[in-house]
């Protein structure tokens, strides 16, 4: 992975930045059919795979009579129950995920026009949080490090209350966000911008600011800036930055970060985090990313899943501490991951999903 942060461009078809004070909105037509959008490459830096949305109304796995092709691999059931659902986007859509046969359903389509979201997480009004990026957002410092949407599940209208990437905690109660008061030209490519999150915001689940902590009492330069971060329970987050130096905050430090207690973990991207288990990849140079695995938080030690999948990952996780996997290469959803015993209700062929929650 680059020393340049710029974040993961999923499948192209990006929402129209209104600008000015008011919140950003998207309502979708009830007449709008959905398309596949053209792809947007991103720049030489960017080291996440590109991928290509599916963009059909339905996508089934459940398997033909004769032949198994798509059926569902299944190990000893989970003790935790299954959710039933799930919800995602599916390119500029957003689709109902059937647990039991991986099938999708559109909820309202072509919702991120010219746009592509990620970290993807549910509440239980109705209402889901995602990172949104534009169409070419390494063009512009106002664009390059994204914004954070809350989605109305029922009507499809979505609105900004933040700029930044953005993790609900798990009880749903709090939000935090990475942001930066700047960006810069890239180094190796100064046409383009690159975002150096360089500040933590914790909020409630309206955007309203309640504290912000500083990566560094000096300045950030991209090699040091964060970039990403996950909630390890309902009080605590770790963020990393580029080298894979691991930090623990708490949601009332006043910081800065890198003053923190540092975690000692592998270079890998946590997605999320039950009972000190992490699920994550390993970060491969100029690969992406390794297969998933679970990681122990207290020692670091790592345990693969044995699921033959790679590329890019979204990530979902139960209140109970199942998780939802979409993996990118080769298009796979992974239903029911326990990260205490490593076992996998159900595996289904299904297209890339860059955004995942139940």
């Amino acid at each position: 992975m680059g020393a340049v942060v710029v974040v993961l461009a999923v499948a192209a078809v990006i929402l129209a930045q209104t600008g000015g004070d008011e919140p950003a909105t998207t309502t979708i037509p009830s007449d709008t059919t959905a398309t596949t959008p053209p792809s947007t490459e991103p720049p030489a830096t960017t080291s996440a795979p590109a991928t290509t949305a599916a963009s059909t109304a339905t996508v089934t796995t459940t398997p033909p009579t004769t032949a198994p092709a798509t059926t569902t691999e299944t190990t000893e059931p989970s003790p935790t129950e299954v959710p039933p659902e799930a919800i995602a986007v599916s390119g500029a859509d957003v689709v109902r995920v059937d647990t039991a046969t991986g099938a999708t359903e559109i909820l309202h389509e072509l919702l991120f026009e010219a746009a592509a979201a990620a970290d993807l997480a549910l509440v239980g009004d109705g209402r889901a949080y995602l990172h949104l990026l534009e169409e070419d957002y390494w063009f512009t410092c106002e664009s390059a490090g994204g914004r954070v949407e809350v989605l109305d599940l029922d009507t499809g209208r979505a609105t900004t209350i933040a700029s930044g990437k953005p993790a609900l905690s798990p009880n749903g109660a709090t939000l935090a966000y990475l942001t930066a008061d700047d960006c810069y030209p890239d180094p190796e490519q100064p046409e383009f911008f690159a975002t150096v999150y360089d500040t933590l915001v914790v909020a409630d689940t309206e955007g309203n600011e309640i504290s912000r902590v500083p990566l560094s009492a000096g300045s950030v330069d991209a090699a040091s800036a964060l970039v990403d971060l996950v909630w390890e329970d309902d009080s605590t987050l770790l963020v990393w930055d580029d080298q894979h130096t691991f930090y623990r905050v708490p949601m009332d430090t006043a910081g800065p970060i890198d003053t923190l207690e540092r975690v000692d973990l592998p270079a890998v991207d946590v997605f999320a985090v039950h009972d000190g288990m992490a699920l994550a990849a390993a970060v491969e140079a100029d690969a992406g990313y390794g297969p998933i695995q679970v990681v122990s938080i207290a020692d670091g030690s790592a345990t693969p899943l044995g699921a033959d999948a790679a590329g890019a990952y979204s990530v979902g996780m139960s209140s109970e501490g199942l998780a939802i996997v979409s993996a990118a290469e080769p298009p796979t959803l992974w239903v029911g991951v326990d990260l205490a015993t490593g076992e996998i209700a159900a595996t289904f062929e299904s297209p890339w999903l860059s955004a995942i929650d139940w």
